[in-house]
């Protein structure tokens, strides 16, 4: 009898590998919560849940809040089935196929709430996704756990480290990249008074892309690394060292020619308006004389896209010339592991 619940055990797991990563289901996608208005093509007012301000624009990705001059780096779904206390209810879904690789379930400890986040490794980039202010996360999941597009993964809620009204109640959704492995030692030496209670899924290691022009394009074209080829470079810097970040193993289909270490002397990197680094070009001796570790220079940059995106500016003119925020540093930093 051993053996043969050994057996099942085997072939349930094999079966269940095997449908994950099927061609079938590894580009399915899923909307995150019970709310299906924004399939629907309805009007933004039904999905989309505004801070106390009640400007819509204040539930989206980017600089929507504190008149542009604060970064949202998600998509604020909002509720739409409540109990009788008038707690809401909403099943929140995984958006698609993929591996928990954190879960925080201890309110207090994060701005997020109760969070749980998933990492997509089968698609062609991996990305992560990030389901936050849940009210309760499914006990069924572990970090480890394999989940298919369309699986509940918690209830949808208003867990925080600070307030949230009933009324208010919200699925906070990313997806995005995460810069380093390295996160810890960062953070140590940055010497923050709070601890890092959630390793390398602390939100200061995390860069968000939109959710929403995401999932849209995914549903026509689903391949991430072509969603992220379309995105505007705002900067592009080549930073010298001999090293080979992290970054570069986990997203090598953003690297674009091959990395011969023994040569290396820097990288020509170009990031998104908000820092996400999208494309790097690895500089060998022959092009780039390696110079004093940690050299930063700007080769180019959209004036225009980096000052209309005040929240996360990444360049400061002095004079007309281009100089790199403390936000730039932190990233570059993150990535490099530069004190």
């Amino acid at each position: 009898m051993l053996i043969n619940a050994l057996s099942f055990k085997f072939w349930c797991t094999l079966f269940f590998h095997t449908l994950l990563f099927s061609p079938l289901l590894a580009n399915k996608f899923a909307w995150p919560t019970a709310n299906q208005s924004y399939l629907k093509n309805q009007s933004p007012e039904n999905y989309i849940q505004p801070t106390i301000s009640g400007k819509l624009i204040s539930g989206y990705f980017g600089c929507v809040r504190a008149e542009g001059r604060q970064f949202h780096e998600g998509l604020d779904l909002k509720a739409i089935q409540l109990d009788q206390r008038g707690e809401s209810t909403d099943e929140v879904f995984a958006f698609t196929a993929g591996k928990v690789v954190y879960i925080n379930d201890v309110a207090w400890k994060s701005t997020y709430g109760k969070y749980v986040v998933i990492e997509h490794s089968s698609l062609n980039l991996p990305v992560y996704s990030l389901y936050a202010h849940l009210r309760s996360i499914d006990r069924a999941l572990m970090v480890g756990t394999m989940v298919l597009s369309g699986q509940v993964i918690g209830i949808l809620g208003r867990t925080a480290s600070y307030p949230i009204p009933k009324s208010r109640a919200h699925l906070h959704w990313e997806i995005g990249i995460r810069y380093t492995n390295a996160f810890g030692d960062w953070y140590q030496a940055k010497k923050f008074k709070s601890p890092n209670y959630h390793g390398i899924w602390n939100g200061q290691n995390l860069g968000g892309i939109d959710p929403l022009a995401f999932f849209s394009f995914c549903q026509k074209e689903p391949s991430p690394k072509a969603f992220f080829n379309k995105l505007p470079r705002a900067l592009t810097l080549r930073v010298s060292t001999s090293k080979v970040p992290d970054f570069c193993i986990r997203y090598p289909i953003m690297v674009i020619d091959d990395i011969i270490k023994n040569d290396l002397t820097g990288w020509e990197v170009s990031f998104t308006w908000n820092g996400v680094p999208v494309e790097w070009k690895p500089l060998y001796s022959q092009q780039h004389p390696l110079e004093k570790g940690g050299t930063i220079r700007i080769v180019r940059y959209e004036k225009e896209l980096i000052e209309t995106n005040q929240c996360r500016k990444l360049l400061s003119f002095s004079s007309g010339k281009p100089h790199a925020t403390a936000t730039l540093k932190n990233i570059l930093q993150l990535l490099f592991g530069f004190n």
